[in-house]
């Protein structure tokens, strides 16, 4: 057991404003001593050395990557459920079609599950399960049954 730490509910709410209480001193204490350096006071050692600290870890926070923007995000048709029972009928393995959509359409694994409705926290999910398992269905019937020809005309 820690010594000194909180342990009701009331402790951690007093812990809370005590903390808080201290940051907005500190932040008000931070926030005088940029004025005084912006005046040009002159300032003791002890304040002299806060400062250098201070934008020292400003300087230690600043990132050495460019952010990049997130930008669009993918936009996958609804005909990539048949999309998908056509590469199952060509002897993909599910994981491989999706990968295959996935490279196609510029999409995450994510969305494209999302469409095909193999993701159960979207909503609709049943909907798009029920649709792409007719368009499964309807294809391996199509390759299983000998295609018909026309008769050549007379």
């Amino acid at each position: 057991m820690r010594i000194n730490q909180p342990i009701t509910e009331e402790q951690h709410a007093q812990a809370d404003k005590d903390y808080a209480e201290l940051a907005q001193r500190q932040k008000a204490y931070f926030n005088e001593l940029a004025n005084r350096l912006e005046a040009g006071e002159t300032i003791n050692s002890m304040d002299r050395k806060l400062a250098a600290a201070l934008i020292r870890r400003a300087a230690a926070a600043i990132s050495t990557k460019r952010k990049r923007p997130k930008g669009q995000p993918a936009q996958v048709p609804d005909t990539v459920r048949l999309e998908y029972a056509r590469l199952l009928g060509d002897g993909l393995s599910s994981n491989k079609a999706m990968e295959e959509l996935c490279e196609r359409y510029s999409a995450s694994l994510e969305a494209i599950k999302g469409k095909l409705g193999m993701v159960r926290s979207k909503k609709g999910w049943e909907r798009r399960r029920a649709e792409t398992e007719f368009w499964v269905r309807f294809e391996s019937m199509a390759i299983s049954s000998p295609e018909t020809k026309p008769n050549p005309p007379d």
